[in-house]
């Protein structure tokens, strides 16, 4: 599951260097319910609480931006 994690977190750097996925694109959202999707996974297990962590706080400042 880990691995899945890492790939969605990934995956949401990538969309973040397409200029479309600027706050207010379409892309915005499902960028950040990738990086939530990824934070419930690494939530599942105790050697990943760093990277859980790290990717809610992601997703909070990617909201604020």
């Amino acid at each position: 599951m880990q691995d899945v994690a890492f790939l969605l977190w990934k995956e949401s750097w990538e969309l973040e260097k397409n200029p479309m996925a600027s706050k207010g694109s379409p892309l915005h959202g499902p960028r950040i319910k990738l990086i939530e999707k990824a934070q419930n996974l690494f939530a599942e297990t105790k050697e990943h609480t760093f990277e859980s962590k790290a990717a809610e706080e992601h997703a909070k400042l990617l909201r604020c931006d």
